[in-house]
């Protein structure tokens, strides 16, 4: 499965991201990278939930 997704991380969001430990950050590399792989309709729990009316 081919997916065109990309993930664009504000720059706000890059700040702290920087700013948490390095396993966490890892971490959201790979969940990042599978959402731009497989899209996050197929990605889910556990790695991501839906946002649903919260923004």
């Amino acid at each position: 499965m081919t997916s065109h997704w990309t993930v664009i991380i504000h720059p706000l969001a890059e700040v702290e991201l920087k700013n948490l430990a390095h396993d966490l950050q890892a971490r959201f590399v790979h969940i990042t990278e599978l959402m731009e792989s497989f899209g996050p309709q197929h990605v889910g729990l556990p790695h991501i939930r839906p946002l649903e009316n919260k923004l």
